[in-house]
């Protein structure tokens, strides 16, 4: 993943961890807690992989869409 808005590697593999363990059925308070981090920042780290996995979905389909 891309570096969303120039988190440190820390903080990037973080949310990567956070995404996977929220894909495996874990709550934002255990992601928190497995990763030492509050769980509203296990919240929001999972937002923002989300939200660039989004953005890059978003751009790849505009290279299909012609006018």
């Amino acid at each position: 993943m891309a570096n969303p808005k120039g988190a440190s590697a820390a903080a990037e593999v973080r949310r990567e961890k956070a995404l996977e363990l929220r894909k495996s059925g874990s709550s934002y308070r255990q992601i928190g807690r497995l990763l030492g981090v509050s769980e509203a920042q296990a919240h929001r780290d999972v937002k923002a992989v989300l939200e660039h996995i989004r953005m890059k979905t978003d751009e790849n389909a505009a290279e299909y869409v012609t006018s």
